[in-house]
């Protein structure tokens, strides 16, 4: 038999080409031959050879298994015996030493490590995403609007309808509408609009337009602006990266600022950037008015994770070291061995840090498993010679010896290789890594400059809420160390490797409990059966949203308050069953989804226990802060109608709606009528009391 894909020659029974990796297309074995086959060796078992009569007293030596043994390679996937020069498993598949498995073959379970970026997420309003409908507020002037049109960016006075383009080619087409970010945004004093003009070449411009000029036309700041991000300072300056390099553009004239910047962050007052390298993440900082030198702050920062609005506060990481920089000076190093950070909460002139930190001694899945067949490390390599008998035969006047080797041997060989598979197991289940990490959670708090040791064990699901104040809130699973066991050995044996990973996240699922952390207080919540899907707070009340696995059925979700009080710290209130997500908790108002239906993506929506209305589109719902509710009903094809719950009614704003911003109950701009096929449609008003038509083949709506 030969291998289909690379023409190397197979041995019967081989599943996988151990030259390719391959998968074998194998015959149905012959019943009598699968019987036959039994015994390794069993059918050479005898070795025959011509001697004189002077060499009787003479025994052949064979080639010992020890031979043979040395040249084989156990699989560290499945353990099964190979040729030392084979690349691949010819039981599984899985590559051999440095090799690379084939498509075909099994791909090994990896780790999930954190993996710590070179740069900051910028977050851009998108035009479009395919596949939702859109609804947002409207953060810019309430008397204009702006949107695209045939490619081009146009806007209109809301006082008075007046369509005027200002960008004839904003675009290439108008396909590029449905994916491109535009990243629009006002200055301070509303005067500026910033923008990016997609050229020929594809590189992103950045325009602006001063709303104040009538004629609205747009002014060349750069081209091929870096990351498709940029800062704009209460005084009306640029500052953003081309070609590694940092520029401060002040709507006239641009100054480079540094080389080899990768990401940078500027103060709210526009007073102070700080900026990093790209070649070993040296953070810098700068006055923007260039009057002071650059002041070097750390080198190989790979994480930024939180930062105040001035600067004042930064918390960083250097490796899996965690730093916590104030005033952009005093630098202290909190902890080492940092997984991840949790939350930050800045309140006046304290900062407190909850973070995740590695302390397990079990770091490989060997470390929780059971070895009930520890005798392996009592069995030796049987000496063939030990099982060999010797015998003279005479045939046709001819004397023969004959070394015959019982079926014993190869019986305790075949044994032997089987324990040394079992090592092979071992060794690899020594080196896969346990799929959580052991460690702790900690609170820093600068004040104090003391860090508190809250949990200690495995930790998961870790979920904070920002929103509460002054304390940090987080809810977590945590399994002490010493409750988790693996299966036994002699468990993987029988059922295969995966068995190990399976075992030990059992033992973890029983053996889990939830807990909530405020501040320093801790408390164990809920019950063994239950588990938080997700939680919101309003500053005061922290609700969660509970699911219960109901036996074999779908899980049971019901919305409920956890108790921040530290005299009653985690005790459970439910407070609506059948409740699916929370919406909102805003003012005081508990918006969330009822019964939920995935396939339209549509549930029933509640204010408390009010129902407002049904086949609402989940993921359309905006709570505004007067209390009013704006959200789709009948979703279809991404398209839906539009209505406004003001506290006391429903209003339909829009049937066939693809998109809107609102500015306020008797402001809101819809596109309508959308034809998804040629990507336009019909840009109109709502006054409140009726609709205003503003544009016809409008593509989108641009979201300020």
């Amino acid at each position: 038999m030969f291998c289909e894909e690379c023409g190397t020659q197979l041995e019967e029974g081989m599943l996988f080409c151990p030259n390719c990796g391959m998968k074998v297309e194998n015959e149905p074995v012959p019943k009598l031959l699968e019987e036959s086959a039994g015994t390794a060796g069993a059918l050479e078992n005898a070795v025959y050879r011509e001697i004189k009569a002077e060499e009787v007293d003479t025994v052949r030596e064979e080639p010992s298994a020890d031979d043979v043994f040395t040249k084989a390679v156990f699989c560290p996937h499945c353990g099964a015996v190979n040729h030392g020069d084979d690349p691949f498993c010819a039981n599984c598949g899985g590559a051999l030493g440095d090799s690379e498995p084939s498509a075909s073959a099994p791909a090994r379970k990896r780790k999930n490590v954190l993996a710590l970026g070179s740069a900051i997420a910028a977050v851009f309003v998108a035009l479009a995403l395919i596949g939702s409908l859109f609804l947002f507020r409207g953060t810019g002037s309430p008397d204009e609007i702006y949107y695209i049109k045939d490619s081009a960016l146009c806007r209109s006075s809301l006082k008075k309808v007046e369509p005027q383009e200002l960008d004839e080619d904003l675009l290439d087409d108008e396909v590029e509408a449905i994916s491109t970010y535009i990243g629009m945004q006002y200055s301070e004093n509303k005067q500026y609009l910033f923008y990016f003009h997609i050229e020929n070449d594809g590189d992103r411009a950045l325009y602006y337009i001063d709303t104040k000029d009538k004629k609205g036309e747009p002014q060349k700041i750069d081209s091929g602006v870096q990351n498709s991000f940029y800062e704009v300072t209460p005084d009306n300056r640029v500052i953003y990266c081309k070609n590694d390099n940092l520029y401060i553009h002040d709507l006239q004239d641009k100054e480079k600022v540094a080389s080899d910047v990768g990401r940078f962050l500027v103060s709210q007052d526009g007073s102070t950037v700080v900026w990093f390298t790209q070649e070993d993440d040296r953070m810098y900082v700068q006055d923007t008015d260039l009057k002071n030198d650059r002041e070097k702050i750390d080198s190989e920062v790979n994480w930024i994770y939180f930062y105040s609005e001035d600067l004042d506060y930064i918390v960083y990481g250097k490796g899996d070291s965690l730093y916590l920089l104030e005033n952009l000076s005093d630098r202290e190093k909190i902890d080492s061995d940092v997984l991840d950070v949790v939350t930050t909460v800045c309140d006046n002139d304290t900062v407190r840090i909850l973070y995740q930190k590695s302390e397990s001694s079990k770091t490989s899945m060997w470390d929780f498993i059971e070895d009930d067949l520890s005798g392996d490390a009592d069995m030796e390599m049987p000496n063939e010679q030990d099982y060999q008998t010797t015998s003279i035969r005479k045939s046709w006047g001819r004397t023969y010896e004959v070394v015959e080797t019982s079926d014993e041997y190869y019986e305790k060989l075949n044994e032997y290789y089987d324990k040394q598979s079992r090592d092979s197991m071992r060794e690899t289940l020594k080196q896969m890594p346990a799929p959580m990490e052991g460690g702790s959670l900690e609170l820093y708090d600068s004040a104090s400059d003391e860090t508190t040791t809250l949990a200690e064990g495995w930790l998961g699901n870790l979920m904070s809420c920002a929103d509460m104040g002054e304390n940090t809130v987080a809810i977590y699973s945590l399994v002490e160390e010493d409750d988790v066991s693996g299966p036994r050995f002699s468990e993987i044996v029988e059922k295969g490797i995966s068995e190990a990973d399976e075992g030990l996240n059992r033992s973890l699922e029983e053996n889990r409990r939830l807990y909530l952390a405020v501040g320093e207080n801790v408390a164990e919540i809920l019950d063994e059966e239950q588990t938080v899907k997700e939680i919101a707070g309003d500053g005061e009340t922290l609700y969660v949203v509970v699911s219960e696995q109901d036996g074999e059925e779908e899980p049971v979700y019901e919305i409920g308050e956890l108790s921040l009080d530290a005299s009653d710290l985690g005790n459970y209130t439910c407070l609506y069953e059948d409740a699916w997500s929370i919406l909102s908790c805003e003012n005081g108002n508990l918006v969330y989804c009822g019964e939920f239906d995935p396939e339209h993506q549509s549930c029933d929506l509640y204010i408390g226990d009010n129902k407002v209305d049904s086949d609402v589109h989940t993921y359309s719902v905006r709570c505004e802060e007067n209390g009013h509710i704006i959200y789709y009903t009948d979703r279809e094809d991404d398209i839906g109608t539009l209505k406004l719950y003001d506290g006391k009614e429903t209003k339909k704003i829009a049937d066939d709606t693809r998109s809107a911003l609102y500015f306020d109950d008797r402001k809101i701009a819809v596109l309508v009528d959308f034809s998804s096929k040629h990507n336009r449609g019909d840009l109109k008003l709502y006054n409140g009391k009726e609709l205003i038509k503003i544009d016809t083949d409008v593509s989108r709506i641009i979201m300020l």
